[in-house]
Formats: C-alpha cells, structure tokens, sequence
C-alpha cells in the first residue's frame, strides 16, 4: 500500500516511482482495470474497500513519468524478442531492459499497444496516455519495429540466425470466434475486435443505425458504447443468460444503460435475417438456466418454439477471440491447448520450443491487463535465468518457494470509523454519448487524499523505502529477506524495553503544552548524532516545533 500513503501525503512522484516498479503501465491500469485486488482489501471490514485503482491513476496524472528513477543498467551482451507491443510484451520488454538485456520488440500493427490500443475505446483510454507511458517504456533503450508479423515477414529461424538468445511471444488474442450460425458472412456483420479496431485504431466508421451486439462481456459493453457514439440511433445488447451472469465490470453495464443501450437477456440467435444480401435482422430463440457449466455459471437451455426476430441492420458479435497461430505453425510445431492458446510450462512460462516463452491472452485467452501484467512478470524471471543458465537451478527454487500469505498480518483497528468511499465523478450521459472524451473524470486532490487517508495498513510496512532515501549511513537493505538463525551463546540477557509513560495527565509538569517539557525518551532522541539537531542541544522555538534556536541556560530533570 506504499502509494497509498504517498498519496495520502501528498507526494505523488514518490507514489508514481513505486508504483512503477511492478506496474510499467500506471495511467492505463489506472483506468481499465476491475481492480480485483479490492476484493482482498482489509478496509471493506469496516466500511468499503479502498478505491485502489482510482488513486493509481491519480497518482500517474498527477506526477511525471520523466523523473521515475530507472536502474543503473550494466548492459549484457544478450538479446530477446519480445513479439506484440500489448501489456504483457511490454512489462517483458520494460523489465527486461532494466536487467541490461537488449531488447527489441516486434509489432504487427502501424503502432504499438496492442489490444490496448485497438480494443480500448478512447473514453475509457485516451491515447495520449497510452502513448505517453509506451514513449516512457522505449526511452529506456528498447528497439521497437512496426508493421512486422511474426510467423509471415519475421520467422523463428530470422530470430536465431539474428542472435537473440530468448523470444517472447506476447500476441494476444485478436481472431475473433464464429458464432456458427447462418448468414453471418452477411453484410453489416463484423465482429466486435474488427469493428473497435476500425473505429479506435484506423479511424474509420461503417456504423448503421439500429445495431445488435450479441455477447455479454466488456468487449460487448465497449462495442455497444462504441456505436451509440458512431452515429446509430438504436443499439441492442443481446445475451443468452441474465444480467447476473454478464461477465462485464458493473460498471461498464451501467455506464451502457445510462447512454440508453438497451438489453435483452436470455435470448440466443439462431440465424442471421437477410434481404439482397444486407442485414435486417437477427432471429433469436428464448432460454431458461437450466444447471451450471464449467465456468459455474448456470447453462442457458432453448425453449421450444419462442424464437423471434430482432429487427436491426448491423449485428456485431463478440462473443471471444483467440489467438491467431496459424502462420507460426507452418514452421515451428508449438504445442497448443484445446482452445489453440500456447501450452507453456505454469513455472518458466516456456513453451514447447526452448528458449521461446510466452503468456497474457496467447496463454491464458481473453483476461484482464492486470492479469498479462503479472503473467509476463513471471516470464521475466524466467527469461533471465534461462539467458544465464540457470534455468534447472530457478525451477527447484519456484518449486520450495512457500506461498507468503499476509491478510493476518494486522487487525483491523478497533477505533476504525466508517467513511463514505469517495467516487468519480462522470460526465453526463447525455454529452458523454455523443463524442469520445474521457467519462471518467477521477479524483480531485481533497478527494483523493481523502480516500487514501482511510487505508489502515494491514499490510505492515507499505514499501515506500523512504527510510532507505533517508538513512545517510546507508545502512538499510530494504530487500534483505527475513533469516531464522540458530547462534550458539552461553547465556541470554532479556532486555525488551518497556511501554513508556504518557505523561499528558501530570498536569503540573505541563508536558503538552509547553514545547521544551520532553520525556526522557525524547531528550535521548535529540541529544543522538541521528537526531533532529544532530546531537547539538538546542532550544525549540515555542511558536514553531521543528525550528531550534540557542542552546538552552538550564535543563530541569
């Protein structure tokens, strides 16, 4: 939680620089990520949990990406490949250099970002923030070439013979999933990623009036607001369970119905409507959740003769993408899953093929950016003790490495209050649905102190490693691990100290009230080398605390 008190505090440079150190993406997760991690958050025992992401993006606007320290690099002579520019590449890529390897990336499209900047819609994420923290990541000395597919123009031979010592394949899932229905190859169907990637990406608009999106997860949610703002009067989210079941954030559901997209649950389509060749229509069939599937959620079951039409002149469906491996198949044989992800090994992140690593989507299918973040930090590891040969040595050691589990670290404090959890403020729906400015309009400064002020450290220290800044000796090893050490002595001293004495009640002493009455233990304090005074015996000021002026005439004990 150390950005927390950083904003708290008020310093945001110093949130912004820790938060980077995990996160090469602070703006952008600050903005699109479903915060999973409030989940676990200590503070909804009191009252809500804190708004992590929130002030994760407020800290990343509010402080400068130029001035985030970078590690002193000892360059190495060795290269990786990271192919695909989306979060996953690019915490390969960011981190990687930060180890002194030479790094190139390799995008298929004009720009890099990936599904960031395809899929994302600009009032979620505006690309000058995207830009501005992908510029931040390649000023590190990071290669970047554009328009290159690999598995076409680029091979795994070209790489080897090129010299790089590891490749990560970092491409995501842009392929979109056939709904196998028929007339789908109509006119005015495209699939929900072509259609963003249209809009988002080229800058193009083919939208028609009256739409029907036809799945129930963001990249629908994200279509269907898409549309309204491209210019159709009419837009039509169609799912095959209820609303309960919706895998979509609440709050993109919400922010849809607000911009009057309108929903029709339980309902599958059968086939696509046509005349000359063009869509007017969807025919569906009504279900009843029947009981659950794999994924627990309960199974939509037909009902006999409830099919209808849903009049409409463009359908966009998206229902799942995967990833597109088959040019890369042609010449490398890369062992795949069930769903056609990359089967890798759940500890290094290698694939089938030695010395080529993976993870995000191409893994995992569809996820989260939080979650391809995380996952290429693993590959991180990975790669590095791959290219110094210590591959066999880090597997036995991810294998021994105990699960640390903290959420008893600290109680929730007694005297905790509740306190109303701040929440953005939105542009109106009415304006919002009508251009791609931002919706989400964040914190102010009073605010976002505020919400930060109510973390109650449950985590212990909060990793700021500003003792390590202030420590002039030196002496701190803020990544040392904790040791349990057997020493062989003859005797033991107990010397544990003792609660000290309040001595605010002792009114007569006036300690609290004047500002030279100090307890015993402050006057060591500032008598100490490491003190406020350096040792040096000064007076404080009566009017201000922390100013010393001349050494005192005379101390009472």
């Amino acid at each position: 939680q150390g950005y927390v008190q950083m904003v708290k505090t008020g310093n945001y440079q110093q949130a912004l620089n820790i938060i980077m150190e995990r996160i090469p993406l602070p703006g952008t997760l600050g903005r699109v990520c479903p915060h999973p991690c409030e989940n676990e958050c200590r503070r909804a025992e009191v009252d809500s949990p804190i708004a992590i992401r929130d002030l994760k993006r407020f800290a990343a606007d509010h402080a400068d990406l130029a001035k985030v320290p970078i590690p002193e690099v000892q360059e190495k002579d060795k290269k990786v490949a990271v192919i695909g520019s989306g979060p996953a590449g690019l915490t390969v890529a960011y981190y990687l250099r930060q180890k002194g390897f030479q790094i190139t990336i390799f995008e298929q499209m004009e720009k890099p970002g990936g599904m960031l900047r395809s899929g994302i819609p600009d009032y979620r994420l505006p690309p000058a923030i995207l830009d501005q923290e992908i510029d931040h990541i390649l000023s590190t000395g990071i290669d970047l070439k554009t328009g290159v597919e690999f598995g076409r123009n680029l091979t795994l031979s070209d790489l080897n013979a090129e010299g790089y010592g590891a490749i990560f394949l970092g491409i995501g899932t842009h392929k979109p999933i056939s709904m196998g229905i028929d007339n789908e190859e109509a006119d005015g169907v495209i699939d929900a990623v072509p259609f963003l990637r249209n809009i988002n990406f080229e800058r193009t608009n083919d939208t028609r009036k009256r739409v029907a999106v036809i799945g129930g997860g963001n990249v629908a949610m994200d279509a269907a607001r898409v549309a309204l703002r491209s210019g159709a009067d009419e837009v039509t989210v169609v799912y095959r369970r209820t609303e309960n079941e919706m895998p979509a954030d609440h709050e993109e559901i919400v922010g849809a119905k607000e911009e009057g997209v309108k929903f029709i649950n339980l309902v599958s389509p059968k086939q696509v409507m046509v005349e000359n060749g063009h869509v007017v229509g969807i025919e569906v069939i009504k279900n009843e959740l029947g009981p659950p599937d794999d994924s627990g959620r309960r199974r939509p079951v037909p009902i006999e003769n409830s099919d209808y039409v849903i009049n409409c002149d463009m359908i966009i469906p998206a229902i799942g993408q995967r990833a597109e491996t088959a040019n890369l198949l042609k010449e490398t044989d890369f062992a795949l899953t069930k769903w056609g992800t990359f089967n890798v090994n759940p500890i290094t992140m290698e694939t089938s093929v030695n010395g080529v690593f993976s993870a995000g989507d191409a893994v995992t299918g569809p996820a989260t950016v939080v979650e391809a973040i995380a996952a290429g930090h693993k590959a991180v590891k990975a790669i590095e003790r791959y290219l110094n040969d210590e591959m066999e040595k880090f597997i036995e050691e991810q294998k021994e490495k105990p699960i640390e589990d903290k959420r008893d670290f600290a109680r929730v404090p007694k005297d905790a209050q509740p306190v109303k959890r701040v929440e953005s403020t939105f542009l109106e729906p009415s304006v919002r649905r009508k251009n791609f400015e931002e919706v989400d309009c964040s914190f102010d400064e009073e605010s976002a102190q505020k919400e930060a002020e109510k973390c109650i450290n449950c985590g212990g220290c909060c990793e700021c490693k500003l003792c390590v800044e202030q420590c002039q000796a030196k002496a701190i090893d803020h990544e040392m691990p904790d040791k349990i050490q057997q020493v062989e002595v003859g005797s033991v001293i107990v010397a544990t100290g003792f609660d000290p004495l309040d001595p605010t009640p002792m009114k007569q002493y006036g300690y609290g009230k004047y500002t030279n009455v100090l307890t015993n233990l402050e006057f060591e304090r500032i008598s100490n080398a490491t003190g406020p005074t350096s040792g040096k015996l000064l007076k404080r000021d009566l009017n201000d605390p922390l100013k010393y002026t001349d050494p005192p005439k005379s101390v009472a004990i």
